[in-house]
């Protein structure tokens, strides 16, 4: 053997342990990101999924940089994908903020420039790894699987059986390993109509107990937003499946799943756990409703005052992060006696979040990735496959996400999830070439 074919062959193995751990990132996310936490700290959610998230785009460049030093880059397609240059749009829009930021940075922010960025990495990465249908399935599975235990956990504190002393402020118990219960409904809002796509495809009944066990628990976090985004999304999945298949009992499935889910909306108004949430030492208990409008009114507030200081700053915005610091110096007296000494560190808004850290080019550069992504998924496809069907599934998962997204809190999660979806759903149409 000469000395060219002893190069070749290190080198093609270093590829594809290079090409392992850009899936395998993708694949520790899926399962990883959302069980993470830390129960000895202070801040025992946010700050350790940031690290972990921050941890793994870094391992992934790692592993694309080795293809490149080594010169086996693997330039598999010609031509940019289309979700690329809006994505790159985004990361500038915010590199520009968050260089002309006037006040302090929250680099850890779930919305700040480490988080942000990070995200368009990882999604750029993951889309440019995802070209078999193996693999697709594979990270389909891995979403999945990681939802289980957390439910699980969260069906555990419905029932009062938590064994770790948990604090909330919110009208129930179950927040699982994500920090608060809207977190845990942003999270399954997202992951359940994957889990329909998966029954559909394979019409195996494990399956159905995993979307009883999600939907269950969903429900159960009393999140009004998150139930509104899985509705939505999967009402947008079965809608375009009974429309392709032409099957009218299917239409007929969607209409009954609406009006049953606006039922259980109604009902989670008024339901009231019998373990309530831990308020800690000396809270006075609060009834749900009275919960529900000084929620309402707080969210009008932090609404109208986020918008006077976008329209102060309305091109350039105050830089990713930035946020708690901007709107603690202009906070409402009435916002003050509602929420207390707790600070307000999001708007509870996607547009009104995005326009605030990175101005109009990275809210117009986020609007374009999102669009650009449902022209690529609802793309018509040569013919009916699972490929397209998984199409339809992310685009449900994101319209749950962003239907959602406009009225809760912005988590690493909910970023990472997003991106997630969006290489899934843009790295599918690959296959029905």
């Amino acid at each position: 053997m000469d000395e060219r074919a002893t190069e070749i062959i290190p080198s093609a193995t270093a590829v594809r342990i290079a090409h392992r751990v850009v899936e395998g990132c993708g694949l520790f996310v899926a399962i990883g990101l959302p069980l993470a936490f830390h129960p000895y700290s202070s801040a025992p959610f946010e700050p350790i999924k940031a690290w972990l998230f921050w941890g793994a785009t870094a391992a992934m460049m790692l592993a694309s940089g080795l293809q490149w030093l080594i010169g086996r880059a693997d330039c598999r397609s010609g031509t940019i994908h289309p979700l690329t240059v809006p994505a790159l749009a985004w990361a500038v829009a915010s590199l520009i903020a968050t260089v002309t930021a006037r006040f302090p940075l929250s680099l850890g922010a779930p919305n700040g420039p480490a988080t942000t960025l990070s995200g368009v990495l990882f999604f750029l990465l993951l889309t440019r790894e995802l070209r078999s249908g193996e693999q697709l399935q594979r990270l389909v599975t891995a979403i999945i699987l990681g939802s289980v235990p957390v439910s699980l956990y969260g069906l555990v504190q419905a029932g009062g059986l938590d064994p770790l002393p948990w604090v909330s402020d919110s009208v129930s118990p179950v927040l699982s390993t994500l920090g608060r219960s809207n977190f845990l409904g942003a999270y399954l809002a997202v992951v359940i109509p994957l889990t329909v796509w998966r029954w559909v495809e394979h019409r195996r009944w494990r399956y159905i107990a995993v979307l009883l066990l999600q939907v269950g628990c969903l429900w159960l976090t009393l999140a009004r937003a998150a139930w509104l985004g899985f509705l939505a999304g999967t009402a947008l999945f079965l809608g375009l499946l009974a429309h392709r298949r032409g099957d009218r009992r299917l239409w007929l499935a969607v209409g009954l799943f609406l009006v049953l889910g606006s039922g259980l909306l109604v009902w989670m108004n008024g339901f009231a756990f019998p373990h309530p949430a831990d308020r800690g030492a000396g809270a006075t208990p609060v009834v749900v409703s009275d919960l529900r409008a000084a929620t309402i009114r707080t969210r009008w507030m932090i609404w109208t005052t986020t918008w006077h200081l976008i329209c102060q700053r309305w091109f350039r915005g105050y830089g990713p992060g930035t946020f708690a610091a901007v709107f603690a110096l202009h906070r409402p007296p009435a916002l003050a006696d509602l929420e207390g000494a707790k600070g307000v560190d999001d708007p509870h808004n996607l547009i009104l979040s995005l326009w605030m850290d990175t101005g109009v080019l990275g809210l117009l550069a986020f609007l374009a990735l999102v669009v650009q992504f449902y022209r690529t998924v609802f793309r018509p496809g040569p013919a009916a496959s699972p490929w397209e069907s998984l199409r339809w599934a992310a685009a449900g998962a994101m319209t749950a996400s962003l239907v959602e997204a406009m009225f809760g809190r912005g988590t690493v999660v909910s970023l990472a999830f997003r991106m997630l979806i969006l290489a899934l759903g843009g790295s599918a149409p690959r296959l029905q070439k």
